[in-house]
């Protein structure tokens, strides 16, 4: 039974491309596009994909941009 509730917990998780989409604000051809490349982890179930969100989480936090303090413009003195 305890292999069941794992199971069940794993298939929660799971999201369709326009779940993921709706979440990240980007349109679901994008998703498809970055997981058919192999650039965004996924799951894929015959001809569907499915994401994991902690996946997408920690995939999102490896392609997180540095903060840049070069764009930060002193205020001019008078």
């Amino acid at each position: 039974m305890r292999g069941d509730l794992s199971t069940a917990a794993v298939m929660e998780n799971l999201l369709t491309a326009r779940q993921l989409a709706e979440k990240l604000q980007v349109s679901a051809d994008w998703i498809y596009d970055q997981a058919a490349s192999g650039g965004m982890p996924s799951y894929r179930i015959g001809t569907i994909r499915r994401f994991r969100l902690s996946e997408i989480e920690d995939w999102l936090q490896r392609h997180r941009e540095p903060r840049s303090l070069g764009h930060v413009h002193a205020l001019p003195t008078s």
